[in-house]
């Protein structure tokens, strides 16, 4: 059976979330664990009973709203009709990266799902949330789940970005697996901003290395701003997801620059997969 790790604060952006882990579960056959972090401040050390006093607080305080949470998660399951799901939970103290890491590994997770508030395009979701920092160094593939994001149980369209590199085959390969749990169809899709098509030969390679499957489709679009063209695609193709490969924090920056002073031309509703490249 699957395991999918969902971190939650207990937001309405994370109750989204939960909603789309239960729907992605039932598809799956998967189990979900459920953990609430909490962090502990770094106090003087000569102050050891103080330390304790204040320690003992957060805990007593962190495992109340965890306890008082349960109910409505077990609602949510209800009143979609989830809760054959199997569901467990526990409450875990550290810093937020560190700690969904550790139990991805520990529990052996194959997903992690997060809901991700505040994130009015791709930048903000890759870029400028916690979920960034999960998605580029977490040991397994990562969805991050916009607050406005909506989700039937059904993946039929899925894009997955890509320079028609050499090295996204593996990642490619893990997308097309995921595609057909879920009977979907895989977009491979290339922003083209240099408008030489210096990607045709690329684009052939992958082909050839995939081989001919009617599930998988590939796109190249032309536009000035990866992120502005890409976003646009999504919305007018309806795709239900957007997979991509992670490398590094430069890479993501790299490719999502775009000038802060613009508006943003998207709003992405679009949920993402972020596949690290370090775990092929």
């Amino acid at each position: 059976m699957k395991k999918i790790l969902f971190p939650t604060d207990f937001s309405p952006a994370a109750d989204n979330a939960f909603l789309y882990a239960l729907q992605m579960a039932d598809t799956l056959k998967a189990s979900i664990l459920v953990v609430h972090l909490y962090e502990l401040p770094q106090l003087k050390r000569n102050l050891p009973n103080t330390i304790k006093e204040v320690y003992e607080s957060i805990e007593k305080e962190a495992y109340s709203s965890f306890q008082q949470n349960l109910p409505h998660l077990d609602a949510i399951a209800a009143s979609n009709h989830l809760s054959h799901i199997p569901v467990s939970y526990t409450v875990k103290a550290g810093e937020t990266l560190d700690a969904i890491n550790r139990l991805a590994t520990s529990e052996q997770i194959d997903f992690i799902v997060m809901g991700t508030k505040g994130a009015s395009g791709l930048k903000e979701i890759l870029i400028g949330s916690v979920a960034a920092e999960v998605m580029e160094n977490a040991p397994c593939p990562v969805i991050a789940i916009p607050e406005a994001a909506s989700f039937d149980g059904k993946l039929d369209r899925i894009a997955f970005a890509t320079d028609f590199k050499e090295q996204d085959l593996p990642a490619l390969k893990k997308v097309l697996a995921f595609a057909h749990d879920f009977s979907a169809k895989v977009f491979c899709v290339h922003v083209d901003t240099s408008h030489t098509e210096t990607y045709l030969k690329r684009m052939e390679k992958l082909q050839l290395a995939i081989g001919e499957t009617a599930d998988l489709e590939y796109r190249v679009l032309e536009g000035s701003h990866i992120e502005q063209t890409l976003g646009d695609f999504l919305e007018a193709e309806n795709m239900d997801l957007l997979t991509m490969v992670t490398r590094k924090r430069n890479f993501i920056q790299e490719l999502f620059n775009y000038s802060q002073t613009k508006q943003m031309a998207y709003h992405t509703k679009v949920p993402v997969l972020a596949l690290q490249a370090r775990n092929f």
